[in-house]
This record gives C-alpha cells, sequence and structure tokens, in this order.
C-alpha cells in the first residue's frame, strides 16, 4: 500500500511539472506553423518559421498559421476558434498592473483547407498597424481559398505582413535565414510536437489523468493479488 501511495504521489508530481512546463516555455516555442492535414510543403513551413523567428527579434510581433481540415465543433465560430488559438500560445498574458501585452502584436490566420474558409485574430496593439495588419490579410486572402494554392496564398501573406511591421516600427528586414536554427529548434520543442498532433492544453491534462488512473488502477490490482 505504502508503495502505492509513492507511486500515486510520483505520477502527481511528473503531471504537475509538465503541465508546468509546457505553460512555461508556450509563449517561445509554440510553433508558428500547424499544419494538421498537412497540405505546406517543408519549405513554405520553414521560410514561414525563418520570417517569424527573425520578426519577432527586431518587433516582438508574430505571425502563426494554423490549418485544419475542418473545426470540428460546429457551435464554435472560426473567430472564436481563432481566438482560442492566441490564448493557447499565451498571447493574453500582460504583466501584473498593466494592460499591454507583454510582447508586440501577434496575430493568428486559421484556415479550413477543406472549405477554404479563413479566420483571422490578433492582439491589442497601436491601432494603425492593426488597421494596415487586417486590410493586408484582406487583399492578399480571397475566400474560399484553393487547397492547391494555400502554400503559395499562405507564404505570400506571411510575407506581406512582416513587410508591414518592419515598415510600421522602420526597421530593416534582417536575413530571416539566419534564423534557421531557432526555427528547427522551435519545431523540434515539447510544445511544437504537440501542436502538431492536434491536441491542445486541456486534451494533453485529460490524456495524463486518464493515463495515471489507468496505472494506478492497474498497481492497485497487482498489490491486492500480491
Amino acid at each position: 500500500m505504502k508503495a502505492l501511495k509513492r507511486l500515486s504521489a510520483f505520477l502527481f508530481c511528473i503531471l504537475i511539472f509538465a503541465v508546468a512546463a509546457c505553460r512555461v516555455g508556450a509563449v517561445k516555442s509554440y510553433p508558428v506553423v500547424t499544419d494538421l492535414p498537412d497540405v505546406l510543403s517543408d519549405e513554405t513551413t520553414k521560410y514561414i518559421t525563418q520570417k517569424n523567428a527573425a520578426l519577432c527579434d527586431k518587433t516582438g510581433g508574430r505571425i502563426y498559421v494554423y490549418i485544419t481540415s475542418r473545426i470540428e465543433n460546429e457551435n464554435v465560430l472560426g473567430a472564436d476558434y481563432a481566438h482560442s488559438i492566441l490564448e493557447q500560445i499565451g498571447a493574453g498574458m500582460t504583466d501584473p498592473g498593466k494592460d499591454e501585452t507583454t510582447h508586440g502584436v501577434w496575430a493568428v490566420i486559421v484556415i479550413e483547407s477543406d472549405s477554404g474558409n479563413y479566420y483571422f485574430e490578433h492582439t491589442s496593439g497601436d491601432e494603425k498597424l492593426i488597421s494596415k495588419i487586417e486590410d493586408t490579410v484582406r487583399k492578399c486572402l480571397k475566400a474560399p481559398l484553393s487547397k492547391e494554392d494555400l502554400d503559395e496564398d499562405v507564404s505570400y501573406t506571411v510575407e506581406r505582413l512582416a513587410d508591414v511591421f518592419y515598415d510600421h516600427y522602420g526597421v530593416e528586414e534582417p536575413d530571416y535565414t539566419a534564423y534557421s536554427a531557432q526555427a528547427e529548434e522551435d519545431a523540434l520543442s515539447l510544445e511544437g510536437i504537440i501542436s502538431s498532433l492536434g491536441i491542445n492544453y486541456s486534451q494533453l491534462i485529460i490524456i495524463a489523468v486518464v493515463v495515471i488512473f489507468i496505472v494506478l488502477f492497474i498497481a492497485g490490482k497487482a498489490s491486492k493479488n500480491n
């Protein structure tokens, strides 16, 4: 029985540590490209990731691309779904006592590859910058989007949005290829792997709790038999 209690405490500590580690690392390592239906080329994914690494370094801004075949929950509006993605990556975090976010403007483009619909959300920021960002997205993406052209459309949109950021802040765009190492590190992070599987934090916690329950149940049965 003592061994079972120790096992329970050990597994619970692992669960708490894993969740905390994911939340702490979310802002830094959440992948800027999540392509669940695998419609983007590896080259485009790497390009967007590198562009974002450079953009975040120089302006604090980020442009997330989240592609799914379709939003499974029909009761969830596309805009709300896009907003939930921002919340998952920690984009809503603020400094205590401050109204401003702890980073630059972050934007997310959620695309349903089956229907060609897309949804765009962003954090708060300078009104002029926000207006330019929204206008650029409207000009670059025309729904319904063609699945065959998504690779080119997404790449072009991210490129144009990055230009808007650099122009607004008066910053010269750096050589984004110099950020390849950081891009690969982000893609291989725990957060990147979880996102590529289409799992969010709530689902991860549920899975962990179920696994722990099963392990404890089996251990309890074995203890009684002994």
